[in-house]
């Protein structure tokens, strides 16, 4: 990673953080670079507002093919600033799983600032009702993920030649992929990390993919209140097995007793994926956004956003989860 710092005589106003991360398209390697943690006093002190501006210049200048992930979502000012750039910006799709009705109705935020559905919610947990609905709620979706048990997952401490095999059998098949050999794995999720879940996803003893999730008990989090809440942070297998991968990861985490299970994914096979395995979307507040030069390298190469594969585990990987 390079650090930049924007200087006023001695006097620091801003900076940004540029992380090299090698993606392949098609197969074919396009080196990038991960713009992190952009920051300035424009957005606490209007004097200095161009500031902002001159930070996204100076960082294109640096590295053209650029991109930027997570952000708050389509609507917070950096990716609004982005898009006046000419910077493409996109929405990675947020996918959700509710295990648990009741705690996810008394926790959830987007229902606290809506005093309709809000109440309403608290009449379902009152009555009984939303224990009702979460029993039948979860009937149904055993179900569907009993019936197409056709993989399991298994947990295992590290990514080593069986995740390299996945990597080459499928790195031509994604229009946007980056770099998932068993190295950058074990150095993205360290195994210090007592949080990650690795998870190899197998069929009649031949591996199809891999999963990595966490699983955190909240505490007043600013989204999930104080859910346990699993999450689907990265994953990678041939598009057509994304279906069994996410299954088993699903059932797997569901035995780990969350409220509510979350992912965020691009690729349309994924998506079809999370829907198929009983997940519903919702507002995401997970974004990306491509340079001016590198959104016209991709659109001068043919490559749809719906072939892109990005999730969590891409930037700065599985934080605030």
């Amino acid at each position: 990673m390079e650090y930049f710092l924007i200087l006023d005589g001695r006097k620091v106003r801003g900076g940004y953080i540029l992380k090299f991360q090698p993606f392949f398209c098609r197969g074919r390697k396009l080196d990038l670079n991960f713009l992190k943690l952009p920051i300035s006093e424009g957005l606490i002190d209007p004097v200095h507002a161009p500031l902002g501006i001159q930070l996204l210049q100076d960082c294109v200048r640096r590295s053209p093919n650029l991109f930027a992930l997570g952000m708050g979502g389509l609507s917070a000012k950096l990716p609004q600033l982005l898009r006046k750039m000419k910077w493409r910006t996109l929405e990675v799709p947020f996918y959700f799983q509710v295990c648990n009705l009741p705690t996810f109705l008394q926790n959830i935020s987007i229902l606290k600032g809506r005093r309709l559905l809000g109440s309403l919610a608290k009449l379902t947990v009152t009555t009984g009702l939303a224990s009702i609905l979460g029993s039948l709620l979860n009937a149904l979706t055993s179900i569907k993920l009993h019936l197409a048990a056709q993989s399991q997952a298994e947990q295992v401490g590290n990514f080593g030649e069986w995740s390299d095999q996945i990597w080459n059998d499928c790195k031509e098949d994604y229009g946007l992929l980056g770099c998932r050999t068993s190295e950058t794995l074990n150095c993205w999720y360290t195994s210090s990390d007592p949080r990650l879940i690795r998870l190899k996803v197998t069929q009649d003893n031949a591996v199809l993919g891999w999963a990595l999730a966490v699983c955190t008990q909240h505490c007043d989090h600013k989204y999930f209140g104080s859910m346990k809440v699993a999450a689907i942070v990265d994953c990678l297998s041939k598009p057509e097995h994304s279906p069994l991968v996410v299954q088993a990861a699903t059932r797997f985490l569901r035995q780990l007793g969350p409220d509510l299970i979350i992912s965020n994914q691009l690729h349309q096979s994924w998506r079809h994926s999370l829907i198929q395995s009983g997940y519903l979307r919702g507002p995401s507040n997970f974004a990306m956004a491509l340079s001016p030069k590198l959104s016209n390298k991709l659109d001068a190469m043919k490559v749809p956003t719906e072939d892109f594969h990005i999730n969590r585990g891409d930037g700065d990987g599985p934080i605030h989860l």
